[in-house]
């Protein structure tokens, strides 16, 4: 009985039913929603394959499987698609380049002025963590001055606890977008 297999292999079931009529168009809607992160990633494979022989819609609002999955997005807000193109194309909208998160411990305003002096970094936020701060880094595009504030927290001496790099995201983007509309 379906009733007792598990919500993965419930979508299985559905997508495996959906397809037996060989259709041109496959309409997925939220797909990936309660599964855990194993049958997530098969049915990620499973979609991309299915994208070789069938045209597959992908209605989701988790950004982040759009982006693993998709080669076009349509961005939609109060039912109107305010952008469609190539999931390349809607991130280079963001005109940003990528953000350095630096969790360190030291002097505030001092770390502050010192990291946004590094070349390439364009403004830096600073948000206290305890006693710790994180500082966000927004960087020019096409930079990569995370050795260069490694290197400078290694010579002032300053605990790092953190740092990675962030490109701008689909979220970013739909974001930007929607801006100022309810």
């Amino acid at each position: 009985m379906i009733r007792t297999l598990s919500k993965g292999f419930r979508q299985r079931v559905a997508l495996a039913d959906a397809l037996l009529a060989e259709p041109e168009l496959l309409i997925l809607d939220e797909p990936t929603i309660g599964l855990d992160p194993n049958q997530i990633r098969e049915i990620r494979h499973l979609i991309r394959g299915l994208a070789n022989r069938h045209t597959v819609l992908l209605c989701s609002h988790i950004l982040h499987e759009v982006e693993m999955i998709c080669d076009r997005v349509l961005i939609m807000n109060e039912g109107h698609i305010v952008a469609s193109d190539t999931t390349r194309n809607l991130l280079s909208l963001t005109k940003g380049g990528p953000r350095i998160i630096l969790e360190v411990k030291g002097p505030v305003d001092v770390i502050g002025t010192r990291l946004g002096a590094v070349s390439g970094v364009v403004k830096v936020t600073s948000e206290a963590m305890g006693e710790w701060q994180r500082f966000t880094c927004e960087c020019e595009p096409n930079t990569d001055v995370g050795p260069d504030l490694f290197s400078l927290a290694s010579t002032e001496k300053w605990p790092v606890r953190e740092m990675r790099s962030e490109r701008p995201n689909l979220e970013d983007v739909f974001v930007k977008i929607t801006a100022g509309h309810e």
